[in-house]
């Protein structure tokens, strides 16, 4: 893939802003399986249109839940081959998802192709571990105990 460094800047800028870099741990009926997804959800078509155009992966829109909103289109690869050569590509740019970057590397590194579920324990008790380190750096809010205590409560 030959893409110009200022793309990858700016695709780097909108992953930070507007996207998401996610795992989760499922026990299906194949047994137990890792998804991974980096995603970016916009309302521009064309700005996740050029995602699927420039890195690969797909664009769907997202349900509507309020009518006077306007549609919200997503761009996602889930696959650990396009995963990977999308974060090592933005990696070196992401000023805000840099660790969840890393991790997702090391997570892709180290689950198996769809369809094939682990059967490995040590494996399986690595990819949790990643996966659980990934919801911690995606958790939104403040955390209880980082609060600062302002004399208002």
């Amino acid at each position: 893939m030959n893409i110009p460094e200022v793309d990858l800047a700016y695709a780097a800028g909108i992953v930070d802003g507007e996207g998401s870099i996610v795992a989760h741990v499922a026990e299906g009926l194949y047994g137990h399986q890792t998804m991974a997804h980096v995603t970016v959800a916009n309302t521009n078509f064309e700005l996740v249109e050029w995602f699927r155009i420039t890195f690969g992966g797909r664009v769907k829109p997202l349900k509507i839940r309020n009518k006077r909103c306007k549609i919200v289109y997503q761009w996602i690869i889930s696959s650990k081959d396009e995963i990977k050569e999308f974060l090592i590509l933005v990696r070196p740019y992401l000023k805000v998802k840099s660790e969840q970057a890393r991790f997702m590397l090391i997570l892709v590194e180290n689950i198996g192709y769809r369809g094939i579920a682990e059967k490995d324990k040590m494996k399986i008790v690595k990819k949790e571990i990643l996966v659980e380190k990934l919801h911690d750096l995606n958790k939104r809010g403040v955390d209880q105990e980082s609060e600062v205590e302002d004399g208002f409560n």
